[in-house]
Parts: C-alpha cells; structure tokens; sequence
C-alpha cells in the first residue's frame, strides 16, 4: 500500500507533506518533511525557502529555493 498526496489548487503558505524542492541552479529533488511544518523564510538543506508553487501537471508542490 502506498499513500499519495494530491497538491491544492492555489500555492499553500505553509506545508508538511512530500514535496519538491527546487534549487536555485535548477536541480530538483523529492523531499518529505516528515510532519514538520514548512514555510517561506525556513531553511531546507542550507537554502532558503522563498516561496511555495503548485505544479499541476505532475500534481505536486514545489518549494522554491534561494541562496
């Protein structure tokens, strides 16, 4: 059994779901916060968190980083 998360409609302000995390250079990457909350103005793996997206064709949500 597997659980998938479907994205909202609109960008949420905070998130704690699986996600993808898009990097200032362009690489992306799968990231699951694991319950914790996330929000712009955190910092994931050494980058900012700038601003959260919805990609609607794979159905995910993009956490945009920035050095």
């Amino acid at each position: 059994m597997s659980i998938h998360w479907l994205a909202p409609p609109e960008p949420p302000t905070v998130w704690r779901e699986p996600l993808v995390l898009l990097y200032p250079h362009g690489m992306t990457a799968r990231f699951d916060p694991r319950g914790r909350f996330l929000r712009s103005g955190d910092f994931v793996n050494g980058y900012l968190l700038d601003h959260f997206e919805v990609d609607e064709r794979e159905h995910n949500v993009v956490a945009v980083l920035r050095r």
